[in-house]
This record gives structure tokens, C-alpha cells and sequence, in this order.
């Protein structure tokens, strides 16, 4: 528009239509963009495509890319990805690792005679325009912000989840029993909400699907065309099954009713790794704990307090948890670890989508699945936190 409708008052009705226009024309922009979802479809990758590594790396030279995937336009890309670096260019067209191949077919043929369809500009636009939406500013931050946007340096991250505050206390005195006894009761705290849960976690995903493919000194291990690990058959059999067993009991037992709508399930596929640590991770974490208690337990006066703890004696016990055990108190603080104000929306996305179940269920599910929890809190038959033996999945049983 000329520079006169934008600064002289009698052309206000020009300058609002202007805006009107420039409205109508995103709201055209938006739509077009999943006017048809089902092309999206085939590009977003099934999570399971990205845990056995011998599959994941495919090795090809540039002149069988161009063609294999002659719509991409591989060296124009090559050399544009790499022009900062010298020498790089000619070094990648002799080996260029795709992780997913499907992908770049389902690429190549979407650009099949379409490379000029303005819907895939547009969509690059909107991923750039959410992208920097930090850097811009104002209600683009607000808007990327609100739709929960993860930026693409965030995704997939492998930072640190989870930090642990240890308890602190001024507790003084070991000549008076009460205080020395009281300090004993705590010994749990480091297993359970501590670090001791939590390092479980974190090493068993050493020998989950997906560590278990990597050997000793990280390298992947044993690979053969179609998978690699240093698991022999009957040692994968057997994982298999015990993977399965999780699937099955999460898909089914792991729902979470919401108001007004039927119960929505997790996915025990989707989250079966980090079910695995969190079932195996809690359970070590008990066992050092036991170990601990038993140790202890043989010195005279260590003995004395768990003689207290556990009988009527329950000035020995927390104030207002008199109730409770301190095996039972383990228990009790690794759940409180868990415990979240979710909202309705969040927890049917995280259902849908997430790697991990919903919270409640990282902390029920897996105590249901391991006996020591049912023997310390002596859950019976038919109780809401009891499964039979045979219904418990043995996850790494190996303490």
C-alpha cells in the first residue's frame, strides 16, 4: 500500500482492510498446511524403528542415494548442509549413514512431481516460525509456549531427569536412645526417594532392549544384518517374554479414569523400557535397603532400635506414621517421588504419546509386580495392590 494509507486518518477503512486481508490470507496458510494430515502420517516414525541399532545404520555413497532417492536432491543438499566445513563435502559422498530409510522413500516419493507445492513451503515456514519463537518474542513465545512446543535441540534429550534432595536433619545426641534410634528409622531415605531408586533406574537402562545391544566398553556388540547384543537365545527368548509380560499387564491394568469419559489405558509398548526401570531399579533399591538393615541389624546396639521400630514401641516410629514400618516407609517416600498435579489434557497426552507411564502407575503397578511389597505391607488376595504370583512380571529377578 502506499505510504499515505498507513499515516493519514481518512484511510483508517484502506488500513483495516488491509489487516482483514492479511488475516484471511493466514487463515488460508494455516489450513492448507493439514488440509490433508494423512502425508504427515508416514513421516512420523513408530518409536520402535529407533531401538535396535544394526538396523539403524545404513551405509550409502552419494551416487546410490541420487539413485535411489532421486527427488531429494542429495549433493545440493550435502554440500549446503556442509559448506562451513572444509573438505567435508567430498568426504560425505562416499558414506553417508541413514538411521531411517523408509523415511527418505517416504520423501522421495512425496516430492515426486510436487517439490513446488506451496502446503510444503508453508509447513517449513510455521516449523521455522515455532523454532524461533523465543528469539521473536512477545505472543510468538506465548503462542509456542501454550501449544507446548519442544524445540528440535530438545527433543529426544538424555539429560538429567530426575535430582535428589536428600533429607536433612539436626538430630545430635547418640547417648540418648531415642535420638540414636530415630536416625536409624531414616536409613531408607536414601533408597527409596534417594538416589538409590533413582541409580537403579538409570543402570538398568544399561541392559534394557536397547543398552543391552551395546558391549562392555559401549560399543555395539555381536551385530549381525538384522540386530546386535550380547544376549544368547535363551537369554533373549526370555527377556522377550518378560517384555511381553510388562506390554500385556500395562496396556491393561495401568488406566486412568477421567470425568466424563471411558478410561484411557498407557501403552505398555510405547513405555516398556522405562517400565522395566523403574520395576527393576525400585526392586535393588529394597534389596540394598534389606541388605543394609540386615547388616546393621548385627551390631548390638543397631540391633536394640530395630527391636523397637518393629514392635508396639511406636515412640520409635515418625510422628503421625507411627503405623508404618520403615520397610513400609520406603515405600511410602518412592511413591511420594511420583506424586504430581497433572492436568486432565497432560495426562491423556502423556498416555498417547509419552515413553513413560502416567505416574501413578510408575509407582502402583511396579510395587505390585515385586513380592517383598506385598509381604512387608501383607497385602491379601483380591486387595486393589495385590497380584497373584502368577500374574507378576519377573523383571532381571537376580538378587
Amino acid at each position: 500500500m502506499p505510504r499515505e494509507f498507513y499515516v493519514l486518518p481518512q484511510f483508517n477503512n484502506e488500513l483495516e482492510a488491509r489487516v482483514t486481508a492479511i488475516k484471511s490470507m493466514l487463515s488460508v496458510f494455516a489450513d492448507e498446511i493439514l488440509n490433508q494430515p494423512s502425508r504427515y502420517w508416514a513421516m512420523i516414525s513408530d518409536p520402535r524403528c529407533f531401538s535396535n541399532h544394526a538396523r539403524m545404520y545404513n551405509s550409502y555413497d552419494l551416487n546410490l542415494l541420487e539413485k535411489m532417492y532421486p527427488n531429494i536432491g542429495w549433493k545440493r543438499y550435502i554440500d549446503s548442509l556442509l559448506s562451513s566445513v572444509e573438505g567435508a563435502s567430498a568426504a560425505a559422498t562416499k558414506h553417508v549413514i541413514l538411521v531411517q530409510p523408509s523415511y527418505f522413500g517416504f520423501l522421495n516419493t512425496l516430492f515426486d512431481g510436487n517439490i513446488g507445492d506451496p502446503s510444503f513451503v508453508n509447513f517449513m515456514i510455521i516449523q521455522l516460525l515455532f523454532e524461533e519463537a523465543d528469539f521473536l518474542g512477545g505472543k510468538y513465545a506465548k503462542i509456542a509456549d501454550k501449544a507446548n512446543y519442544v524445540h528440535y535441540i530438545r527433543r529426544n534429550g538424555r539429560g538429567v531427569n530426575r535430582v535428589s534432595q536428600p533429607l536433612s536433619t539436626a538430630i545430635n545426641g547418640d547417648s540418648d536412645p531415642t535420638v540414636y534410634c530415630m536416625r536409624q528409622i531414616m536409613d531408607y531415605m536414601p533408597f527409596g526417594p534417594g538416589l538409590g531408586a533413582t541409580l537403579g533406574h538409570e543402570l538398568v537402562h544399561l541392559i534394557d532392549d536397547q543398552g543391552a545391544q551395546f558391549g562392555p566398553k559401549g560399543r555395539l556388540s555381536k551385530c549381525t544384518w538384522y540386530r546386535c547384543g550380547w544376549m544368547d537365545d535363551s537369554t533373549r527368548e526370555s527377556f522377550s517374554a518378560m517384555n511381553q509380560c510388562l506390554v500385556s499387564q500395562y496396556s491393561t491394568e495401568c488406566c486412568c479414569p477421567m470425568k466424563n469419559e471411558s478410561n484411557y489405558c498407557a501403552s505398555g509398548m510405547n513405555s516398556q523400557a522405562e517400565n522395566v526401570a523403574d520395576i527393576a531399579g525400585v526392586q535393588a533399591a529394597q534389596h540394598a535397603y534389606l541388605q543394609l538393615v540386615q547388616q546393621l541389624g548385627k551390631e548390638e546396639k543397631r540391633a536394640y532400635c530395630f527391636t523397637l521400630i518393629n514392635t508396639d514401641h511406636i515412640a520409635f516410629r515418625l510422628p503421625g506414621l507411627e503405623r508404618y514400618s520403615p520397610e513400609q516407609l520406603f515405600w511410602i517416600s518412592y511413591g511420594n517421588t511420583m506424586c504430581v498435579k497433572q492436568s486432565a489434557s497432560d495426562l491423556r497426552k502423556k498416555i498417547a504419546i509419552s515413553s513413560y507411564a502416567p505416574n501413578s502407575c510408575r509407582t502402583n503397578q511396579a510395587a505390585k509386580n515385586i513380592p517383598e511389597f506385598a509381604r512387608q505391607f501383607e497385602c491379601r488376595a483380591k486387595q486393589k495392590m495385590y497380584l497373584e504370583p502368577d500374574q507378576r512380571c519377573k523383571v532381571l529377578i537376580g538378587f
